[in-house]
């Protein structure tokens, strides 16, 4: 079976679980909400998982546990992540209902049929500008709370409590997310005034995929802008590269799902060793 990597989050108790099958023949097999994997023939009968804890640590059981919503008992790799932020938890609720609100007019105005009656060409645009408006507030709320965090950290000392609000405007003062697109200087930038370079921490921890979704931020950032501004030749270009189409939409929706589980993931990290308490 070849290589390849799937990754879904499932809720668990007070944590959430990255299923990822990053480890060759170790396949995850009907996952809960619909999502697939490969078939499993190459791990049936095994039963442990593994559970990466705070810190990256591996922890291994010996029986598969009956808290992780597989559909059948079967063997998998399983990384339980740190406690998520409130900017994550954003994404997964509020945030993705907005763009699944937008996924079933869609629906109802296509009959999901092939050969459509309608021209969803204004309707598909539509979808573009409110991904990226959802993921800038992602990356908005991300650095909103690892600032909150830095700045309460401060107040171990009784003396600073007049310090705080001071460091907190001073971090999140003229940041780029609150007055242009969150293209991927532009979190590099804005995460720089927090003394983290985003961009190194992602490609140090994420080799492989950061790339991919530096090119998905850029597509989607200079789509978003041909639409907004009514740009035909940004339209013309991203028509041929990429399609703005649902089926570009729902790639690039996942692929910036990634990216906001991997930007929580270096964030949360990078707060824990900076202030020695965990940031959420």
């Amino acid at each position: 079976m070849p290589r390849y990597r799937l990754e879904v989050t499932v809720g668990v108790q007070d944590r959430y679980l990255l299923a990822d099958s990053m480890y060759g023949d170790e396949a995850v097999d009907q996952l809960v909400y619909g999502f697939a994997a490969a078939p499993t023939g190459a791990i049936n009968g095994r039963s442990f998982f593994i559970i990466r804890g705070r810190g990256g640590k591996r922890l291994c059981a010996s029986q598969q546990s009956a808290k992780i919503p597989l559909r059948r008992n079967v063997g998998a790799c399983f990384y339980a992540a740190d406690m998520p932020s409130d900017a994550i938890e954003r994404w997964l609720s509020e945030r993705a209902e907005a763009l699944d609100s937008l996924v079933s007019v869609h629906a109802k105005v296509t009959g999901r049929r092939v050969g459509r009656k309608y021209d969803t060409k204004h309707l598909n645009r539509a979808l573009f500008v409110a991904l990226s408006a959802e993921f800038q507030g992602f990356s908005r709320d991300l650095h909103e709370g690892a600032a909150v965090h830095i700045a309460n950290s401060l107040q171990a000392l009784p003396s600073n409590a007049r310090v705080v609000p001071v460091v907190l405007d001073a971090l999140v003062k003229g940041r780029r997310l609150d007055r242009g697109n969150a293209d991927f200087s532009a979190l590099v930038t804005d995460f720089s005034t927090l003394g983290m370079n985003l961009g190194d921490e992602l490609r140090r921890r994420y080799p492989a995929r950061t790339a991919g979704w530096e090119r998905t931020i850029r597509a989607l950032n200079s789509a978003r802008n041909g639409v907004a501004h009514s740009d035909v030749r940004k339209l013309t270009t991203a028509d041929r590269d990429h399609g703005l189409t649902l089926a570009t939409f729902r790639r690039w929706r996942s692929s910036l799902s990634g990216a906001a589980h991997a930007m929580d993931q270096v964030v949360g990290a990078y707060l824990m060793d900076l202030t020695g308490t965990q940031p959420w």
